[in-house]
């Protein structure tokens, strides 16, 4: 996600650049939230299963904005 991020603040132009520093911040609010309320609804389960189970949403949240930013940078190489 990093990689695609720093890809993008480099080739967009600069409103476009700043138009994705607002969201990336404002997914990371999200993420954090998320994480949150994931966490509290995990605490009220008991037994083994809900581990791996709670690790794979947090993963889940991640891997869908590091996706989405990838596509974001091939759509960038289009025209390259």
């Amino acid at each position: 996600m990093n990689a695609a991020y720093a890809t993008l603040m480099h080739k967009l132009p600069r409103e476009a650049a700043q138009q994705l520093r607002l969201s990336q911040r404002a997914w990371l609010t999200f993420r954090d939230a998320e994480a949150k309320a994931r966490d509290a609804l995990y605490e009220t389960r008991q037994g083994t299963m809900y581990v791996p189970m709670q690790a794979a949403d947090a993963t889940n949240v991640i891997r869908d904005r590091a996706l989405l930013l990838e596509g974001y940078v091939r759509v960038m190489e289009i025209d390259e």
